[in-house]
């Protein structure tokens, strides 16, 4: 099965850079095995790095659950970084949602595991006994690899946020 997401390498000069981000101009070094990187960028195929030592790293062709949990981080906090994304939350009523003030320290990545969130927690904040709950910003990672999207308008890259909570709209109407 073909990986739907595309991974990253640490630009020598500016850290870590997703594919789609890549230059010919700046040279790369492969996040698993840190050995150096090369650009293919042709007409006919779509950009790849390869290893320039064939060392038997199977990062860009194979990528283990961890690592690509671990590119994907690296992407968020650099997307975060750059403020390219934005993090959306919905109401639990209305539904709508809304954008979230975060910073890199209050997102958290999870991913579920046979169909059960790997951090245990459950969906409904009111119920829930991490105070800390509103103040995180829990996103799945399978989210952020399989349907990393853009906004058209902001050219930022939209998460939703795994909890729900009441809008103000919401807690004013019912009186919440």
């Amino acid at each position: 099965m073909r990986n739907p997401y595309l991974l990253g390498a640490n630009d020598i000069a500016s850290g870590y850079t997703n594919i789609i981000d890549v230059e010919k101009k700046h040279q790369y070094k492969c996040i698993s095995c840190q050995s150096d990187l090369l650009l293919r960028k042709g007409e006919k195929r779509f950009q790849s790095l390869i290893h320039i030592n064939k060392n038997g790293c199977q990062y860009f062709k194979n990528p283990t659950h961890k690592q690509l949990i671990e590119d994907a981080y690296l992407h968020l906090s650099k997307l975060i970084e750059l403020d390219k994304v934005n993090i959306l939350r919905r109401c639990k009523i209305c539904k709508m949602p809304f954008k979230m003030e975060f910073n890199i320290d209050n997102v958290k990545l999870y991913f579920k595991k046979n169909g059960h969130d790997n951090n245990d927690n459950n969906n409904d904040d009111n119920n829930h006994n991490d105070n800390n709950l509103k103040q995180y910003y829990y996103v799945d990672i399978e989210q952020l690899i399989k349907n990393i999207r853009m906004d058209f308008t902001t050219k930022k890259v939209e998460l939703y946020c795994s909890y729900f909570t009441t809008c103000q709209e919401c807690k004013i109407k019912y009186n919440l």
